[in-house]
């Protein structure tokens, strides 16, 4: 019967609106995406960025006198567009230039998708074949590759649930950061709504009243009921400075290591995303584990890779005293490849960050 229900239900999405942030990039800042030489230009593109981010938080009602999840659209546009002024690139675009990719800070906004769910949430939290119906609270449309400055990189779902519960689903194109990142985000914007609304006691300046809608907006065709299954590990590696060629040979080791610690199918190809923290630049090259090894001339790095948590999103709350009740990470992507992120540090500590996920 569980299972039936599960197949039963459809998200219904309702509103698709724009967010801004408070405060436009000035000055405007670009980020260089450098495909690898094993990367056709052009028309392969979309095989790579299709991949993304998710993560998904569901809460139970948070009011017995408000319709908490109407509430939490309402306010989450408010709190959205001030957690942005931080995080300029959100907003941004990418395009070609001369054969090459560029991610610009264009202000051109973030997507938040109002949506139902037709049962309670502790039907859904409790259901069979639950994490089959999961990919529908995150949405997400692929970036066109032909020309992809029209595509959002990042898209907030809220989708309420009959019993006034809510979820909130978060997506996030790879080409904007690591998991790390992504969470860092989040967490931002927790803080920033939990201090406007709820510390400051402000009245959210927009609300939007219970209605029943008259149209609904069709659910794209890539909003998969089967959320990917993956795992990822977690590497910080003190290294010191490392070359182009070494920092994919460090990539390599940890890759091997997460196929050991996870019993993994060994031999598994990659893509690998390599983030200049410096600069923010990105490189992205497919087929990692192609004659790539570590310098034997160079000592060995130590690799304590740490399994990613779900119970990390555990404190994340957008309504004083209500912590999920549910939450979950994982990476979208139609990809039989492992991924691979490295991002260097900022600071002058030769930190490495690499996140590996393998499907």
């Amino acid at each position: 019967m569980a299972s039936k229900e599960a197949a039963a239900t459809r998200v219904q999405i309702e509103a698709i609106q724009t967010v801004v942030s408070m405060r436009p990039a000035d000055p405007p800042l670009a980020r260089k995406i450098t495909l690898g030489s094993n990367q056709p230009a052009g028309g392969d593109v979309g095989a790579v960025f299709r991949q993304c981010h998710q993560i998904l938080l569901c809460y139970g009602k948070a009011s017995e006198e408000e319709d908490s999840g109407r509430v939490m659209i309402g306010r989450l546009k408010e709190s959205l567009g001030v957690a942005l002024c931080e995080y300029p690139m959100l907003t941004g675009r990418i395009k070609w230039e001369n054969r090459e990719l560029v991610l610009v800070a264009t202000d051109s906004g973030m997507r938040l998708v109002e949506a139902k769910f037709p049962i309670k949430m502790d039907e859904f939290v409790g259901m069979e074949g639950r994490a089959a119906a999961e990919g529908e609270l995150v949405y997400w449309e692929d970036l066109k590759p032909e020309d992809p400055q029209f595509s959002p990189l990042a898209y907030i779902q809220v989708t309420e649930f009959e019993c006034g519960g809510y979820s909130i689903g978060l997506s996030l194109s790879v080409l904007l950061g690591d998991s790390l990142e992504l969470t860092g985000f989040l967490k931002r914007l927790a803080a920033t709504h939990l201090d406007i609304f709820f510390k400051q006691s402000k009245p959210p300046a927009i609300y939007l009243p219970k209605h029943k809608s008259a149209k609904l907006y069709p659910v794209p065709s890539n909003l998969s009921r089967r959320r990917p299954g993956c795992q990822t590990l977690l590497y910080r590696i003190d290294a010191g400075s490392l070359d182009a060629t070494m920092l994919k040979g460090l990539a390599s080791l940890c890759a091997k290591d997460a196929e050991q610690k996870l019993d993994a199918d060994l031999g598994l190809d990659f893509t690998l995303y390599a983030k200049d923290g410096s600069t923010g630049d990105l490189v992205v090259e497919k087929g990692l584990r192609k004659g790539l090894a570590w310098p034997t001339a160079n000592a060995l790095p130590e690799l304590n890779g740490a399994k990613w948590d779900d119970t990390v999103l555990d404190e994340v709350t957008f309504w004083e005293g209500r912590n999920p009740i549910r939450g979950a990470y994982w990476i979208r992507s139609d990809s039989t490849e492992g991924l691979i992120m490295v991002n260097t540090s900022r600071l002058a500590d030769k930190t490495v960050y690499i996140t590996v996920s393998i499907p």
